[in-house]
């Protein structure tokens, strides 16, 4: 027994993350990866884009897990910190079997944000699977007629966005 640990309806539970079970949850590395384009042409224009992807693999989000915790000093926290569970209802404790709630937010409280508000665990493990806009190209290919006349034989005018979007379930990528 440890003043860390509290049982509910049989089964161990702890409050230190220190005493936490430690369990493979998944790689970080993705199982496919990779890029594709395409090239479009019509007429003097042009459109081509290329894209970027990652399949699989988890990732930890640290910017999150700061966001989630309180200490001391006022700072930032993330507006999920307001999903937090309350105080328990007259009549109900912590170890109520009803109370525990494996998919909430642990509650807030300054004294016990140490043990267990914003450690690392699985909860902040997400997704690392994303699509990526890398590039979108525009061009326009100039008229002989008028080229003719600057004495060049060739000349394009192009619009490029780099980096357009990342499409991904990890928040603030």
């Amino acid at each position: 027994w440890s003043p860390f640990q509290q049982e509910v309806n049989g089964t161990m539970y702890t409050r230190n993350a220190a005493y936490a079970k430690r369990e493979y949850s998944g790689s970080a590395i993705p199982k496919l990866m990779g890029s594709f384009s395409t090239a479009l042409d019509y007429k003097d224009f042009s459109l081509s884009a290329l894209f970027t992807y990652s399949v699989g693999g988890k990732g930890l989000d640290y910017s999150y897990v700061s966001l989630m915790g309180l200490g001391s000093t006022p700072s930032a926290v993330h507006a999920d910190v307001a999903k937090s569970w309350k105080e328990a209802p007259v009549g109900m404790t912590e170890t109520s079997a009803n109370r525990i709630n494996p998919d909430a937010i642990p509650q807030i409280n300054f004294t016990n944000s140490a043990y267990n508000n914003n450690n690392i665990s699985t909860r902040f493990l997400m997704s690392s699977s994303y699509l990526s806009i890398k590039n979108i190209a525009l061009g326009y290919r100039l008229p002989s007629a008028i080229l003719d006349r600057v004495n060049m034989r060739r000349a394009s005018l192009m619009l490029t966005v780099e980096n357009l979007a990342t499409f991904t379930a990890l928040k603030g990528y």
